[in-house]
């Protein structure tokens, strides 16, 4: 799962208009520089979910730094304008079935890697741990760990 950084500031001083066309336009970019065979989607507001199969989550994290690699040197033109945006993703990886066995729990593990690599740095990515504890429960590393 990944998410934009700095969006919302996008959306509060451009307009919805603008943060759609930046979304679409980073879709877009992502999917030309994708395999034919994983799956890029819009989760909700700023997030993505790629789902990459037949991958474990060694090619993920190689496949996920490609990508925050790629936005990070990415920059959106406003359209009808000359101003610039440059771009950061944060991103959370969970694989199956090392982290769940359904896609619902899948989701909130990539979604709590999400999250920590948000709080502690932006633009980078953490992936969940196989939980150890009750089922549904996820430790996080970051990926400089």
């Amino acid at each position: 799962m990944m998410d934009l950084d700095g969006f919302k500031a996008v959306n509060d001083t451009h307009g919805h208009t603008v943060g759609d066309d930046l979304l679409h336009s980073v879709f877009n970019h992502l999917a030309k520089n994708m395999r034919t065979t994983d799956f890029l989607a819009r989760y909700g507001g700023d997030e993505l979910t790629l789902i990459m199969r037949d991958s474990g989550v060694d090619a993920a994290r190689t496949v996920t730094q490609k990508i925050v690699d790629l936005i990070s040197h990415y920059t959106f033109t406003i359209p009808g304008s000359n101003e610039k945006i440059d771009l950061g993703i944060s991103a959370g990886i969970a694989a199956y079935p090392i982290h769940s066995r359904n896609a619902g729990d899948l989701l909130r593990a990539a979604d709590s890697a999400l999250y920590h690599a948000k709080k502690h740095h932006r633009g980078s990515f953490s992936v969940a741990q196989q939980p150890t504890g009750p089922l549904g429960a996820v430790t996080i590393t970051r990926a400089s760990e």
